[in-house]
């Protein structure tokens, strides 16, 4: 019997639509600055899970740790990040990719049910690069960047805080995302985890957490079957 939940929230690269490519085409439209481009995502990767009580703290520390790889300044690295990164990153979703099949059709099914929809993306300009990628913020209930409501994914408080957010216990909640290791951390809290898979050869074993909450590895498609669409 399939569970019936008060709010689905979803990861937003890799899972509303798909990023194949995507470090390509970052490489690509900023060659000049490799050493940065390298250091942010080792940088992320030194702080993913761990809390911070504000959006201001995590930048603070991420391009401390991005100055210290690179070998800039802090000033430099914020600069970077703002004015070339994630704009970069919005112009080659717009370019690049579109919403998943059905997308839509399964937002509007969710809320004709009287759940509640979520994006929490690990990056900034959530809102931007939904438009980039074809979807309207106004469609969801609530839009969340992880760095200003607990960290980056997995950190547990930051899956809360969105919870507490939508007003919905963890465990009638559903986490829709790409990424096992970070969006999986849902299940820390009792949240069931849909998997997103792009390639059957992907696909393991479902999990079960000491929570009591579930993981599947699912096709895009399987998802639209899983809630009718």
């Amino acid at each position: 019997m399939k569970k019936q939940y008060k709010a689905v929230i979803f990861d937003l690269d890799g899972t509303l639509y798909e990023s194949h490519r995507f470090p390509l085409y970052l490489i690509l439209r900023d060659p000049f600055h490799m050493r940065l481009l390298g250091s942010e995502r080792i940088s992320r990767k030194k702080i993913q899970g761990q809390h911070f009580k504000t959006a201001e703290a995590y930048y603070d520390e991420l391009f401390k740790i991005m100055g210290d790889n690179a070998g800039v300044k802090w000033e430099k690295a914020s600069k970077w990040f703002w004015d070339r990164y994630m704009p970069n990153m919005i112009r080659i979703i717009r370019t690049h990719y579109t919403a998943r099949h059905h997308a839509k059709q399964l937002i509007d099914k969710l809320r004709s049910k009287g759940i509640k929809i979520a994006v929490l993306s690990d990056y900034a300009m959530v809102n931007e690069k939904l438009v980039a990628a074809g979807y309207q913020p106004t469609w969801f209930d609530g839009v969340y960047e992880a760095p200003a409501v607990g960290g980056l994914k997995p950190c547990p408080e930051t899956f809360r805080n969105v919870c507490d957010f939508l007003n919905v216990d963890p465990k009638d909640a559903l986490m829709i995302g790409d990424k096992m290791r970070t969006d999986g951390g849902a299940m820390q809290i009792g949240m069931d985890f849909m998997h997103v898979i792009n390639k059957e050869k992907k696909r393991g074993a479902k999990k079960t957490d000491p929570s009591g909450a579930e993981s599947k590895d699912l096709l895009w498609s399987e998802i639209l079957r899983y809630f009718g669409v």
